[in-house]
């Protein structure tokens, strides 16, 4: 398994860390049935609050989606091959996410953690079909049966993969989805601090000498 792909997202736009620069575009839409509400904090975690124009639509449709995009240009290739992302039930015991991945369906109906439980969010992981790798992949988000008054925090999406060169070198790269809101703020994620091996494990620090990935970039630990 491979770091995850940089990605972040500002001021309703996606934008790539420097390290993807001039190799993908990206993208966010969001449905007219959706809005944001701001960041919240939770025991140190920075959430995207996302809630709902019509409270209590019982059906996941195009007007409650949240979409990510990116697509490799200038002969680049992307392959994702898992998805993660942390998410928490806002004052509420009702709401629904589904998550779809390349326009199919990979989950349904999830009832994240609620802000007042122990712990107060819940991370979920899924295998991903890369699919054409010279085309854009897309992860939606349907958030339905909220009340009006409430939101669905989304932290720390990432998107695992590696992304060739026209040459046919491949690259690991790693970040998560941040600032999805119109707020001039800064990151809404904290940086992924973790240490991966170059096999893509991760690990706490490390403990033996070698070469690892850390914030992005490769360091060598004598």
């Amino acid at each position: 398994m491979l770091p995850p792909v940089f990605i972040s997202i500002h001021n309703q736009k996606a934008i790539v860390g420097s390290d993807l620069t001039g190799k993908v575009s990206t993208d966010v839409t969001i449905g007219s049935g959706l809005t944001y509400n701001g960041i919240r904090t939770l025991n140190d975690l920075s959430e995207t609050c996302i809630g709902v124009t019509v409270g209590n639509n019982p059906v996941a449709d195009d007007n409650n989606k949240l979409s990510f995009s990116v697509t490799p240009i200038n002969g680049y290739e992307l392959a994702i091959n898992k998805i993660e992302f942390i998410a928490t039930r806002i004052g509420t015991d009702g709401g629904y996410i589904d998550v779809s991945w390349a326009g199919n369906k990979i989950a349904e109906k999830l009832r994240p953690t609620r802000n007042n439980a122990t712990p107060q969010h819940t991370v979920y992981t899924y295998s991903v079909n890369p699919g054409d790798t010279k085309k854009g992949h897309k992860l939606t988000f349907n958030v339905y049966a909220l009340g009006s008054t409430k939101q669905i925090g989304f932290a720390n999406i990432k998107l695992y993969g590696t992304l060739t060169s026209p040459s046919g070198a491949k690259t690991a790269f790693m970040d998560e989805v941040t600032d999805i809101n119109n707020l001039e703020s800064e990151s809404l994620v904290e940086k992924d601090d973790a240490w991966y091996t170059l096999q893509g494990v991760r690990i706490d620090k490390p403990t033996t000498k070698g070469i690892y990935i850390h914030r992005g970039k490769k360091v060598f630990v004598k």
